[in-house]
C-alpha cells in the first residue's frame, strides 16, 4: 500500500524554540570516555545496551593495520558535558577500503539542539582533509 502525505497527517513539530543551541566542541574521544560513551548508546538504545568494557573491547581487539577507526567526543562548552559521540570507520564484518561507516550518537537530553548536525559537519570535514 502506498501511503500519501495525507494519509500519513503532518509530522510532528521540532521544539527548536524551547531547545537553544548549544555552544559545542569537538575532540577525538578519549579512553577515559567510555562509560559517558555507553551511557549515550544505551539512551538511544536501549534495547541493545553495551557496556564501556564491550566498547572498549571492541576497539583494542580492532586489527587497526587494515581497518580505520576515529571516534570524536562533542562537548557542550559551557559546562564541559558531553553531550554525543561520533564516530567514522571501516565495516569489519564488510571490508572496502573506500568504504565508511558513520555513526553519531546524541544523549536524549541533548537531542534537537543541533549536536547531531555539529558532529556530522565536522566528520565529514575531517573525511575530506
Amino acid at each position: 500500500m502506498v501511503q500519501t502525505e495525507q494519509s500519513l497527517g503532518k509530522p510532528p513539530e521540532r521544539e527548536h524554540a524551547q531547545h537553544p543551541r548549544m555552544n559545542l566542541e569537538l575532540r577525538k574521544f578519549q579512553p577515559t570516555e567510555y562509560e559517558k560513551f555507553a551511557q549515550i548508546r544505551t539512551s538511544v538504545f536501549p534495547d541493545h545496551p553495551l557496556s564501556a568494557q564491550e566498547l572498549k573491547s571492541f576497539d583494542d581487539n580492532l586489527d587497526k593495520t587494515k581497518y580505520y577507526l576515529q571516534r570524536y567526543s562533542c562537548f557542550n562548552k559551557d559546562n564541559g558535558e558531553i553531550v554525543g559521540l561520533g564516530d567514522i570507520g571501516h565495516m569489519a564484518w564488510m571490508f572496502n577500503p573506500r568504504r565508511f561507516l558513520g555513526r553519531i550518537y546524541v544523549g536524549k537530553d541533548h537531542q534537537s539542539r543541533g549536536v547531531g548536525q555539529y558532529l556530522y559537519d565536522n566528520m565529514i570535514r575531517f573525511l575530506q582533509t
